[in-house]
């Protein structure tokens, strides 16, 4: 199984976090849509990835933008919203 999630980045953080993205053998599909967001302003990332996978995508998203509270996405198998916990 894998999940679907949509993250929000600002867009100085979404080059270096795509590359991280990319080698995780994990993630299994990933899109960018640049400029994508009105709120909040920036990138919209799209990672597939398996669930094994998850935990790390997020904790890679957090390291990527300390600057805000913590990344929300939005798990596409049941259309809600979460934040990640520490």
């Amino acid at each position: 199984m894998h999940r679907t999630l949509e993250i929000t980045v600002p867009p100085a953080a979404t080059d270096a976090l795509c590359q991280q993205l990319t080698v995780l053998d994990e993630v299994i599909g990933l899109t960018l849509a640049r400029a994508a967001s009105q709120k909040p302003p920036g990138d919209v990332l799209t990672v597939h990835v398996l669930n094994r996978g998850a935990d790390e995508v997020l904790r890679r998203v957090r390291a990527a933008v300390p600057d805000r509270p913590g990344p929300e996405h939005r798990d596409q198998r049941n259309g809600q919203h979460h934040r990640p916990g520490p």
